[in-house]
């Protein structure tokens, strides 16, 4: 219900908090939240982690490159 930057941010932080990555809604809502407040800042370190996190944790370097290359569509949008 609000429009607070803050807000959203927060959400999109706690949302990375939970098990995203067993609920595809929650990721597109924590993209969803970022974007609103406009943190591609935000939105770019979440996709490098889920990277990270796909490489150390399962060793899927195909999914690691899936992440890493939606951070950098971000990128563009963000200039």
């Amino acid at each position: 219900m609000s429009r607070s930057k803050e807000c959203f941010i927060t959400a999109g932080n706690f949302l990375q908090t939970q098990n995203f990555r067993d609920n595809p809604k929650l990721m597109n809502l924590i993209i969803q939240f970022y974007s609103k407040a406009g943190a591609i800042d935000r939105l770019i370190k979440f996709f490098i982690n889920c990277a990270r996190e796909e490489i150390d944790t399962f060793n899927d370097y195909n999914k690691a490159m899936d992440a890493l290359r939606e951070s950098a569509k971000w990128v563009g949008k963000g200039l």
